[in-house]
């Protein structure tokens, strides 16, 4: 299974005729959505892709995990920590989206490792509990997604925020199957 991330470049051209030519290359026999586990994030939907793609293509649209989050404390420090961060995230997006000329350059290691390194940073600074709301939410995903026995001609698409997760653990599926 590849990981492709789909994000607002595709919704209008070039990007959206990039993305189309790249999913016919690809020729998968089915698209798995993951919904966004960031805030804010582009909501991906068979919809909206199917209307990109022009061609019949089994989707499996996963919902969004039905862990309840606890209402948390309202914490000072906290709460302005997380504000410099969506700073943070707001930053690497800008720098994403300058340098994206393509759909192959949003889908680059460049683009992953600016994420990993924006959720190192997140997690030193507001600390391992919080990183841990992402990591489950995103292992949540990958159970739901470990049921449908993906296979090499599948894609999953996702945010930009999460591809370099699911790619450095796409190996838990094929070695779980």
């Amino acid at each position: 299974m590849e990981v492709i991330i789909f994000n607002e470049f595709f919704l209008k051209n070039p990007g959206r005729e990039e993305f189309r030519q790249l999913i016919k290359e690809k020729n998968p026999e089915r698209i798995i959505i993951i919904p966004s586990t960031v805030k804010g994030e582009l909501p991906v939907k068979s919809a909206i892709v199917e209307g990109i793609l022009d061609q019949p293509v089994k989707f499996l649209e996963l919902e969004k995990n039905s862990i309840q989050e606890k209402d948390e404390e309202i914490d000072v420090e906290a709460a302005i920590k997380s504000k410099v961060l969506e700073l943070g995230i707001q930053s690497v997006r800008d720098y994403v989206s300058d340098y994206l000329s393509d759909v192959n350059s949003l889908n680059s290691e460049i683009t992953y490792t600016l994420y990993r390194a924006y959720f190192k940073f997140y997690e030193a600074a507001l600390g391992n509990e919080y990183s841990k709301k992402f990591e489950n939410k995103r292992k949540g995903y990958l159970s739901k997604i470990r049921k449908f026995k993906p296979g090499k001609r599948d894609i999953l698409l996702t945010s930009e925020e999460d591809a370099y997760w699911y790619i450095d653990h796409i190996d838990e599926l094929e070695t779980n199957q």
